[in-house]
């Protein structure tokens, strides 16, 4: 479930209609309470056992506990963002004009600064990508043989594997193919932030 949630998906399987129900995070929490509702109305017409009816339960509860949990931080995060709005305000109202244009001027350069550097730090990734002597090729053509929560875990160590490789010096060059086999694992490494950005060549 918490692997779920954390991609802002929810997959609930319809024991009625064996269907899989997709939506966001934001109407998790209402899918989850009609589908454990649902299976309590199956358990009692006695067409799904008694774990089953369990298991949508525990699910219901963990999407509303995450739901809640979500709407917390973010209502925090706002406070947090209006309370330093409020003193960068009572900043601001104690420089003067030329003191302003002066603090802004050095804000700006640093975020020159910065732009510049993660510029440079992607190139020289790049480069050592590029240069690698050692070629790594993950085979994800095995789809058809594996089970919904295997290509979920495959997805995940695919992204743990990118990301290590990224920080190794030096760099594997690094292959994924087999995806043309597997269109599932290909659309859940979509959902994954930055997946455009990696430093792999994806051979279908």
């Amino acid at each position: 479930v918490r692997s779920l949630l954390q991609r802002g998906v929810a997959q609930l399987n319809c024991a009625e209609t064996s269907e899989t129900i997709t939506m966001t995070a934001e109407s998790a929490k209402d899918k989850a309470a009609h589908e454990a509702e649902l299976a309590r109305k199956l358990f009692e017409e006695g067409k799904i056992s008694k774990n089953a009816l369990k298991k949508k339960v525990r699910l219901a509860r963990a999407v509303q506990a995450w739901t809640d949990k979500k709407a917390r931080r973010k209502e925090e995060n706002e406070k947090k963002e209006e309370k330093r709005k409020k003193k960068q305000n009572e900043f601001f109202s104690t420089l003067t004009k030329e003191e302003k244009d002066s603090w802004e001027e050095a804000m700006r350069a640093r975020r020159e600064k910065f732009r510049a550097l993660q510029a440079a730090e992607k190139q020289e990734k790049e480069k050592l990508f590029k240069e690698s002597k050692f070629h790594l090729v993950i085979d994800l053509g095995y789809e058809t043989l594996m089970t919904d929560r295997e290509v979920r875990s495959v997805a995940q160590q695919v992204m743990y594997s990118v990301s290590t490789n990224t920080v190794a010096r030096p760099p594997y060059h690094l292959h994924i193919s087999g995806l043309r086999e597997s269109p599932n694992t290909l659309q859940r490494l979509k959902r994954i932030s930055g997946y455009e950005k990696w430093l792999v060549r994806i051979r279908k």
